[in-house]
């Protein structure tokens, strides 16, 4: 036997037996509900961004995400580390298991359930937006937390999606993520779009047309008191005005406000001024 004297390979649990009972009679913390709701809202999460947004120790949310992986309410796999970069980070995803404890926990039916096996299967450009998203989560918790805020919600694309109708025409709306930052008493709404430097001027475009017919339809009075500000984090600031001087030519809207910064300005200060805007000045910070 290989390993360490006294340890033991674990199975997972056999998926055949995964059914709505399995889930009930299982063993699974507050902390275990929490990560399986995280991932499910974030689709792909690695183990150091679940372990910053909850606030736990390494060790502990470790040994929850071990459990959940071999009772199959999450599932996993490791990346290639390359060299010099260390272990490779897990990746999370949601599995079958998972699949019934959402539905059950939101109270939904299991076909309501917005996640298929083959979801966890994305790799490439798909896979690396959907993580950097989960690390903009991740970056706002800790910097939230740290000033005595807290992100009171957050939801990834899974829950962003809806249809509405505007001037006869249907529309699919879907911001990457939807969050509200909390400080003291007040609220701050935001719709969240992170571009890696692979979306297109076109489909920055089709967002932009989108956002506004979303705005002018006066659907989202029926979901926000007002109307989230959109937070674009992009790869570079010179890429971040380019993305400006395009809201300025094809914008009709004026009171819909957005907001542009670079990814690495974002990590180092981000509730400082460090937002540009599509009206002249100098740049502002998110909460002004």
């Amino acid at each position: 036997m290989s390993g360490k004297r006294g340890s033991r390979i674990r199975e997972r649990a056999d998926p055949k037996l995964i059914d709505e009972n399995y889930v009930v009679e299982s063993r699974i913390t507050e902390t275990g509900r929490k990560i399986i709701d995280l991932v499910y809202e974030m689709r792909a999460i690695k183990t150091k961004d679940i372990i910053t947004i909850l606030g736990a120790g390494q060790r502990y949310i470790q040994k929850v995400l071990q459990d959940l992986y071999e009772k199959r309410f999450l599932d996993r796999r490791f990346p290639q580390s390359y060299l010099g970069e260390g272990s490779s980070q897990a990746i999370y995803f949601l599995d079958e298991a998972g699949k019934i404890f959402i539905a059950g926990s939101r109270r939904m039916d299991l076909k309501q359930v917005k996640w298929r096996k083959r979801e966890n299967l994305i790799y490439g450009p798909e896979l690396q937006h959907t993580l950097g998203i989960a690390g903009v989560r991740a970056t706002l918790t800790e910097a939230a937390r740290k000033r005595g805020g807290e992100i009171k919600d957050f939801r990834g694309d899974t829950s962003t999606r809806i249809t509405f109708n505007y001037e006869a025409q249907e529309f699919i709306f879907e911001a990457d993520a939807f969050l509200t930052y909390k400080e003291e008493k007040t609220l701050f709404d935001y719709f969240l779009e992170f571009d890696r430097g692979t979306m297109t001027i076109q489909n920055f475009t089709d967002k932009i047309n989108h956002y506004e017919a979303f705005y002018l339809s006066g659907e989202y009075k029926t979901m926000y008191e007002a109307y989230p500000v959109i937070m674009v984090i992009t790869t570079s600031m010179a890429r971040a005005r380019h993305m400006v001087e395009e809201v300025k030519k094809r914008r009709t809207e004026k009171d819909i406000i957005y907001l542009f910064t670079s990814l690495d300005d974002f990590e180092k200060d981000t509730f400082g001024k460090i937002y540009i805007t599509d009206n002249l000045g100098q740049k502002v910070s998110i909460l002004d």
